[in-house]
């Protein structure tokens, strides 16, 4: 299981070296950008890849046609069949209010101020 696991990230990340010509920045960049949290493969007739990303959209590509040939890859491969589902890992943090006292001590003088300390 721990072997597919590792052959499964390795080719997929030989799948966006040959897309980006052999090219190791462009192919850094382009996984950089996915922004995958996790991969996780569960074995059997069909091999079952779960990759959890924040940019689902930047796997499937246009009209789901990169999801595709990814899928296409690792099956000529790996010589099993593939499913690759994708986890959207929703980032929602910057959606909730900031406390300063969250972030600094009692004794930080940081938050304490009073509506004198202000000219209105």
């Amino acid at each position: 299981m721990e072997d597919m696991k590792k052959s499964v990230i390795h080719y997929i990340g030989y799948y966006y070296l040959e897309k980006n010509d052999y090219n190791y920045s462009k192919c850094h960049e382009e996984i950089r950008n996915l922004l995958i949290h996790k991969v996780e493969v569960e074995d059997g007739d069909c091999v079952v890849v779960k990759i959890t990303t924040e940019r689902p959209g930047v796997i499937i590509g246009q009209y789901g046609k990169d999801i595709d040939a990814l899928t296409q890859y690792l099956c000529d491969r790996l010589g099993k069949p593939f499913k690759i589902r994708l986890i959207e890992k929703k980032d929602l943090q910057w959606l909730y209010p900031i406390d300063c006292n969250d972030y600094f001590s009692d004794d930080d003088a940081y938050c304490d101020f009073d509506e004198d300390d202000f000219d209105f």
